[in-house]
């Protein structure tokens, strides 16, 4: 039984290594990849829309759609959060996400870079500070229970003056109540804001928090009744001028008729980069830090995969495959910022002047000082036993 098993693993090992080729992304003439942003997701918990966002951003730019890009994670992010009528924008489906882009009109990229920037710009906070500084307020505001006043009804009467009392007795009420559940909502937002910033201590400074407090309490916390960008996102106006992704573009993810394991996994990604596409792929990335461990584990129509307690469930874009010795790899897009490294293994660079790219680097041959990290190196079996799902744009 044993000889049998690992005859099949060294031919599984053998046919996966075959279908391996060395395509990236990266490096071909007019990449599309040379103009979407290195993003650091920092602490927000958007991942979904940030590789949906990259994922239609490589379409239009690839299919001569658009010169740039056009869709930002945050846009992806709220469009999705109001068309599934969810409570917050943290967590979500990369799929949804674009399906959502593509059913509704769109904001444009520098509009969402602008409304951001300028509710961040007094405290200093960066952009993905601002989204995960959003989505913990929002979150916490909507758990937080607090009691509001209710404006009470009182009976008409048939007699005339009777009935005109009530009326302005009611409008009395009215107004008086509305101003009362004001400052209930100042109260509650002022609580909620003390708790984000105890959840946040080891994200923003003090002096940041004390800058961006007076935009919370005075403007921001109306805009979580609507669940929605609204303040944040004001420069958009899609009303005047509608723009919406080509209807053309389609969106796949792992069929839920298909037998997920490692070889369709890692067969789905590299016939994406062979016709010249990047994949999305929702993983586990606790494997990244443990080697040795698998968070996912096959259920039992082995149709899906259940995760492992402490899976970091995550989502990037897989732009790169290559031959490495008697393995094949896969480069997953940096979604920490240009300062990160893999603990283990390599990862791709870029010199910052010279915009040379370095295929194999880490933090002791390359200082940060000169160098980008694009994205890093890991071995395709590996990664294909901790992804539960490939998604695709084409």
């Amino acid at each position: 039984m044993r000889l049998l098993s690992l005859i099949l693993f060294i031919l599984f090992s053998f046919e996966v290594f075959a279908e391996c080729k060395d395509v990236n992304l990266y490096e071909e003439k007019s990449s599309p990849l040379s103009k979407i942003p290195l993003y650091d997701q920092d602490g927000s918990g958007t991942c979904y829309a940030y590789t949906a966002s990259q994922l239609i951003n490589f379409y239009l730019i690839k299919n001569n759609k658009s010169p740039g890009v056009v869709i930002h994670p945050a846009w992806a992010a709220s469009i999705d959060s109001l068309e599934k009528k969810k409570s917050s924008t943290y967590g979500g489906f990369t799929t949804s996400a674009i399906e959502s882009v593509k059913k509704n009109y769109y904001c444009d990229y520098k509009s969402v870079v602008e409304g951001l920037t300028s509710f961040g710009k007094t405290s200093n906070l960066t952009e993905p500070k601002v989204l995960a500084f959003f989505e913990k307020f929002v979150s916490n505001f909507l758990a937080y229970k607090v009691e509001l006043p209710l404006i009470k009804e009182k009976p008409l009467y048939m007699n005339k003056m009777v009935i005109d009392n009530t009326r302005v007795a009611r409008r009395n009420l009215f107004v008086d109540s509305k101003f009362e559940q004001h400052n209930k909502h100042v109260e509650k937002a002022r609580t909620v804001f003390e708790l984000t910033k105890k959840q946040m201590i080891n994200q923003c400074s003090p002096s940041e928090f004390d800058k961006i407090e007076k935009q919370i309490l005075g403007e921001f916390f109306p805009a979580v009744s609507k669940l929605s960008f609204d303040l944040i996102l004001k420069k958009c106006n899609i009303l005047k001028d509608k723009k919406r992704i080509p209807q053309s573009m389609m969106v796949s993810n792992m069929d839920n008729r298909e037998v997920i394991n490692n070889q369709t996994i890692t067969s789905k990604l590299q016939q994406s980069l062979n016709s010249g596409y990047p994949s999305g792929i929702h993983y586990c990335s606790s494997f990244i830090n443990n080697e040795s461990k698998v968070y996912t584990k096959a259920s039992a129509s082995t149709k899906s995969r259940n995760l492992e307690k402490d899976c970091s469930a995550h989502a990037s874009i897989v732009v790169a495959s290559r031959k490495n010795k008697n393995s094949c790899q896969f480069m997953i897009k940096n979604t920490w910022g240009s300062y990160y490294w893999a603990s283990k293994g390599s990862c791709y660079c870029e010199h910052k002047i010279s915009k040379k790219k370095v295929q194999d680097c880490n933090s002791k041959t390359h200082s940060l000082k000169d160098y980008k990290v694009l994205g890093c190196w890991f071995d395709s079996n590996q990664l294909a036993s901790n992804i539960y799902d490939v998604i695709g744009v084409k």
